[in-house]
């Protein structure tokens, strides 16, 4: 059997899966764009790019058929992910802003002498984030 696959992402969804499949898609790209925008109150640079990486996706889906790269689409999708659970963090405050970045000087840093004082330390800041 011979398989014809367009050179466009969305001409493929459309053909694939109907103007419904299309639409979903590009619903689901959005929602990512607008999951990742709670990121911008903690980390500027980190939303920055990872909504240019959406956006760059989407407008590279229109001269190549992105769905074919599969490993390129797991360490993307696993990036994108990662932001998304930051970004959440983020919105629910469990989080709060850095400074580093955006040039303010950040808080003093305690040394850690042990292994468990680190571990201790990684515990105790753990369950200040899962308490309601």
């Amino acid at each position: 059997a011979i398989r014809w696959d367009a050179h466009n992402v969305y001409v493929q969804w459309f053909f694939d899966a109907g103007l419904v499949g299309l639409a979903a898609y590009l619903w689901l790209h959005g929602r990512l764009i607008g999951l990742l925008r709670p990121l911008l109150r903690t980390d500027r640079l980190a939303a920055f790019v990872l909504i240019s990486a959406v956006l760059g996706y989407l407008i590279v889906a229109l001269s190549d058929n992105m769905m074919f790269y599969l490993a390129f689409n797991w360490y993307f999708y696993f990036a994108v992910g990662i932001g998304i659970a930051c970004a959440r963090l983020a919105y629910t405050g469990q989080v709060q802003p850095d400074h580093g970045v955006s040039g303010a000087a950040p808080g003093p840093v305690r040394p850690v002498r042990t292994r468990a004082a680190a571990t201790a330390r990684v515990w105790k800041s753990t369950r200040r984030l899962h308490r309601p």
